[in-house]
């Protein structure tokens, strides 16, 4: 999940990017994502999902890697402007399903 304006991974580039921990399978997956979308991002390890869904609301982080399945309370809020999961070429949701 990114802020609205991160429309492509590719935008991630120099931006923080939120992850469990620094060797986990969901940090290596998005860390090559990211990469192979031609970025290179800074890699926080918040080692919760809780933690990186309010680092990304108090704008703390540019995105982190979420699974599809988070559910956090603040992610019930009725959809605005503010978040968006990054897209590939073909426009297809990549990341998850909260998009603004």
């Amino acid at each position: 999940m990114t802020r609205k304006e991160i429309t492509e991974l590719a935008q991630l580039s120099g931006k923080k990017v939120a992850v469990l921990t620094e060797t986990g399978q969901t940090s290596v997956t998005a860390r090559l994502t990211i990469e192979n979308a031609g970025a290179t991002a800074t890699y926080v390890p918040l080692v919760k999902f809780d933690r990186i869904f309010a680092a990304l609301v108090a704008r703390e982080i540019d995105g982190g890697a979420l699974p599809r399945s988070f559910q956090h309370p603040l992610a019930q809020i009725p959809r605005n402007t503010r978040y968006k999961a990054p897209t590939n070429l073909t426009g297809k949701n990549i990341w998850g399903r909260y998009t603004a």
